[in-house]
């Protein structure tokens, strides 16, 4: 029999919560439900003192905000004047409130007070909760999450990831708790949510952590007849070779008028070199851009991989109708007037996806900007501001915003850093991030996935592909629009406020191992460090330098990131005490009054090897300020450094130049972007990105 399915409310009450978590082999406190005031002199005698009143009314979620909690009660006395007492103020300050009773129960001593809960996602599926708990929970908010399913060092994680974590592991004398029997509780709790999938919130706040363990005093239990979100996944991936790398291109719309979306798709295609099969469409004109048109998909002898679609969103049916009939595998739809201008072209939408998938073709769009493939020079895109250069790489971007892609591009090729492709989502009426990025984990050109989120549909979809990402040892690098978004409904409980979207993503991308990154600065920093540089294998840093100051400010930010500046080894101590002729430590101050920058690059050099050399030293940073007119000779020289480092030592090296910003100085700073030698302005950002590496490379190490 099951306790929820018995009550046709949506919320349990609080006793029948209890009844459901001793089930699964919860601790929690005695408790009853009383309707008079002779009911609960009865039970009190029962359960002896002290206790606790509680309001029981399916319309209050926090009790202690109109006065529905009584507590420390040691006597009859005691408990005739709070039960009167309590009544009184609960219907002076929540008049309308159903009050089914009052909860009479033992009161449990203890110190500290946590929460767990869960609560389930639309998109994501259940996300689990917890932090420190009691009435102040959500002015504290110190609270961590993860997405289903959560193991025993998920659950462990969560706890570290708190705060207030010292309170728990023993701090000033006080007793560490019984960790191990709060995992017990959430593994518990999870269980219970698989076992009645219509169970749609849980909150256990407070747990009080007693000298017999965790004790939940109060539970909210709620339940819908929502159903369990389904994966569905297909179960062959889908092929986006034909849209990738395509054999040949059509653009249906194609014009002379290079204002036009149509005519600037043919321009970069052409303009910038791509060799295969180039098919203009257009009813009137003969030639575009030196390439002869055709009038339709059927005046074309040749087959025709992907097509381009830009004219308007009620010509599209007859064009993906004609495409298919033709063999078209995939089609790029860059006009607008879609699911994004109303219901009607929502309609329109469904229908050409229907159109499409009935003759196997894909859809990337509508409403989109194109995609980019540098390998091959394919430039399907009507974006106008693409810069000169793009350099063929690894890094793969796929945006829902095709403007801001369009931006990033620029930023990659300022750093000379290499693209895989550029994927502008669009709507997604059909292909999605999720088929994305699943397909780029088994590309083998692809080795980092940088992703510009504003939102998903399929949660679920997203999860497995993020999991294949990672089983594939491919970082993926988010950013996420919205941050401050924290669900367009409150909810009642203590979990439904703290659960927004914002914290549920940052639970998805902890879960599998994606890096969440603030702005596209950020973005291009980490892609950068992880992609030119072996992860580091550990969080400890060697750091020399030319500046005292600047080496004050690395260890400041190191201990804000969790990185770690240890002692170097005897071995090691003895090398650097002999090629500075003093006592060093780390950070290593290397400024010789009188020495040229030309020396001053082989003594960084050399410090950076020793270092390197040293198995406590996981990354190296090599930082100078100022490098005047010899610069462009010190960034060879550290250039060569950094790859025999990573080739000896397999460690990554990292450059903080604070002049590197300088505009004037960017031809000796494009040295180390040609050379793959990451290099950063400012003390944050590297830092920064030594962290983002860190991160990545500790779960590679917990996966295998």
């Amino acid at each position: 029999m099951n306790l929820l399915q018995e009550r046709a409310s949506e919320t349990v009450d609080l006793i029948h919560s209890k009844k459901l978590l001793m089930r699964y082999g919860i601790p929690v406190n005695d408790s009853q439900l009383t309707t008079s005031l002779a009911d609960a002199a009865r039970f009190a005698a029962q359960l002896g003192w002290p206790l606790v009143l509680k309001i029981a009314s399916p319309d209050i979620s926090h009790k202690s905000d109109v006065g529905g909690v009584k507590a420390n009660i040691r006597s009859e006395i005691e408990l005739r004047g709070s039960y009167s007492e309590m009544l009184s103020t609960v219907k002076t300050r929540a008049p309308t409130a159903r009050i089914t009773g009052v909860t009479i129960e033992k009161m449990v001593e203890g110190n500290l007070e946590i929460i767990m809960g869960m609560k389930r996602d639309p998109i994501f599926g259940r996300v689990f909760l917890f932090g420190m708990g009691g009435i102040y929970t959500e002015i504290l908010r110190d609270i961590s999450f993860r997405v289903e399913p959560v193991n025993r060092e998920d659950i462990h994680g969560m706890i570290r990831e708190i705060k207030q974590y010292k309170l728990l592991a023993g701090a000033r004398g006080r007793a560490a708790v019984d960790l191990e029997a709060i995992v017990d509780v959430m593994m518990n709790l999870q269980q219970l949510v698989v076992d009645d999938p219509q169970i749609r919130e849980v909150d256990l706040n407070p747990i009080i952590l007693s000298q017999k363990g965790p004790i939940v005093v109060d539970a909210r239990i709620v339940r819908d007849g929502a159903a369990e979100l389904v994966d569905r996944g297909r179960a062959d991936q889908t092929d986006l070779s034909p849209m990738l790398d395509p054999v040949s291109v059509a653009i249906v719309g194609a014009s002379k008028d290079l204002v036009k979306p149509g005519g600037k798709t043919v321009q970069n295609l052409v303009k910038r070199g791509f060799a295969r099969d180039i098919y203009p469409i257009n009813l009137r004109e003969a030639e575009i851009q030196g390439k002869k048109c055709f009038r339709s998909f059927k005046e074309i002898s040749g087959p025709v991989d992907l097509a381009v679609i830009s004219v308007p969103a009620d010509s599209t049916t007859q064009v993906i109708q004609e495409g298919v009939q033709k063999g078209v595998e995939a089609f790029v739809i860059v006009s607008s007037g879609f699911a994004e201008a109303g219901p009607e072209g929502r309609k329109l939408q469904e229908s050409i996806v229907t159109i499409a998938r009935s003759g196997g073709a894909r859809i990337c769009g509508p409403n989109c900007e194109g995609l980019v493939v540098p390998k091959i020079n394919m430039y399907a895109t009507f974006a106008s501001s693409l810069p000169p250069i793009l350099l063929q790489g690894d890094v793969a971007l796929v945006t829902q915003s095709g403007s801001m892609g369009e931006a990033m591009l620029s930023y990659f090729s300022e750093r000379d850093l290499g693209v895989r492709s550029w994927i502008s989502c669009g709507n997604e009426a059909d292909l999605e991030m999720s088929d994305y990025v699943e397909w780029l984990s088994d590309d083998p050109t692809t080795r980092i996935i940088c992703l510009l989120m504003e939102g998903v549909r399929d949660g679920v979809a997203l999860k497995r592909a993020l999991a294949k990402a990672a089983h594939a040892r491919k970082p993926v690098l988010v950013m996420k629009l919205g941050r401050s978004d924290v669900g367009a409904t409150v909810a009642k409980s203590h979990t439904g406020t703290l659960v927004g979207s914002n914290e549920v993503y940052d639970a998805v991308f902890e879960k599998y191992g994606v890096l969440r990154v603030s702005d596209i600065e950020e973005l291009i920093d980490s892609a950068m460090g992880i992609d030119w540089q072996p992860l580091p294998h550990g969080r400890r840093v060697g750091v020399v330098s030319g500046s005292g100051a600047q080496n004050e400010m690395i260890a400041d930010a190191c201990a804000e990131n969790g990185l770690e500046l240890p002692k170097f080894s005897v071995d090691t101590q003895k090398k650097l005490d002999g090629l500075l002729k003093s006592r060093v430590s780390n950070p290593i101050d290397y400024f010789m009054p009188g020495v040229s920058i030309s020396q001053e690059a082989v003594i960084a050099r050399e410090c950076a090897r020793i270092m390197a050399e040293d198995e406590a030293i996981d990354c190296v940073i090599i930082a100078n300020n100022c490098l005047g007119e010899h610069a462009e000779a010190f960034s060879k020289t550290i250039s060569e450094a950094v790859h025999s480092i990573n080739a000896q030592f397999g460690k990554p090296v990292y450059l903080l130049w604070t002049m590197a910003g300088v505009v004037s100085l960017y031809d000796t700073v494009r040295i180390f972007y040609q050379n793959r030698v990451p290099v950063y302005p400012t003390t944050h950002r590297a830092i920064r990105t030594i962290k983002a590496a860190t991160i990545y490379s500790d779960l590679l190490t917990r996966r295998s």
